[in-house]
């Protein structure tokens, strides 16, 4: 799958927590958990700043992310956001598991984090699909528009 290199490293994540693994259900790992994450940011992206994923991430590569067609200002804020996601869908599947509204108030301050990182995100955005970020198009911030 090349979207693997959107996701953040194990390491990376349990830098933020590292007592996430006690809170993973069974049979559930923490990849499989970042990959719901990246289809949150996604539907966040795409729902909220009308920004599709291929805008923000080449899946032939990652020409948005690493090279001379970005600042890498994206891998930042998109990596950040799937952290909290995946902390938040820990915590809610948790909180599901042990009935318990404290653990539940930790996913909706988690899911809020991952949002308000994406809403108010400087992205390198390529509006006019063309295979890479020109300077009109880098630093897009907050709302953005698709332009047809």
């Amino acid at each position: 799958m090349p979207e693997i290199n959107a996701y953040p490293t194990s390491d990376e994540l349990l830098a933020y927590r590292t007592d996430l693994s006690n809170y993973l259900a069974s049979g559930q790992s923490l990849d499989n958990v970042m990959a719901t994450a990246l289809l949150e940011v996604k539907r966040y992206l795409e729902d909220k700043r009308n920004v599709m994923w291929a805008m923000v991430f080449d899946t032939i590569g990652d020409a948005y992310w690493d090279n001379e067609d970005s600042t890498g200002r994206n891998k930042d804020r998109i990596q950040k956001a799937i952290i909290l996601y995946t902390i938040a869908i820990i915590f809610r599947d948790y909180s599901i598991t042990v009935g318990d509204g404290a653990w539940w108030e930790l996913y909706l301050s988690y899911r809020a984090d991952a949002e308000n990182t994406l809403k108010d995100a400087r992205l390198d955005v390529d509006r006019d699909e063309s295979g890479d970020i020109s300077n009109s198009e880098a630093e897009t911030l907050g709302q953005s528009f698709m332009i047809r």
